[in-house]
């Protein structure tokens, strides 16, 4: 789903609910996109991670890694890749940390395309 916000008729940004899957099952996810091309936040929406581990998806410390992260290029958990933005995955939970990322990258393709 893409929802977008008008502002005297001019795009302010978008709001995209993606799902993903992480260790635990599917992960819900809003990731807010504003009209600049920066991520304004991510929401978790619903999870079935495990407590303690993945669950921590929904931690200020993990999600606030992503807010201000443009959407002209990808986001990745590889510290040693070049040309992309990264971000650290939540200790002993990579599964849910790459799956949190490939709904990032799902969000900035889909701006691409509602942007063209």
């Amino acid at each position: 789903y893409a929802g977008l916000r008008l502002i005297d008729s001019r795009v302010e940004g978008y709001a995209l609910q993606l799902l993903t899957v992480g260790y635990g099952g599917k992960i819900e996810l809003t990731i807010g996109i504003r009209y600049d091309g920066e991520i304004c936040g991510i929401k978790v929406d619903s999870h079935s991670e495990t407590a303690g581990l993945g669950a921590r998806l929904t931690e200020h410390s993990f999600l606030s890694q992503f807010r201000d992260l443009n959407v002209f290029s990808s986001v990745t958990l590889d510290r040693d890749a070049q040309f992309v933005q990264k971000v650290d995955a939540i200790t002993s939970a990579t599964i849910t940390s790459q799956a949190v990322v490939r709904a990032v990258n799902g969000a900035i393709y889909i701006y691409g395309i509602l942007e063209s």
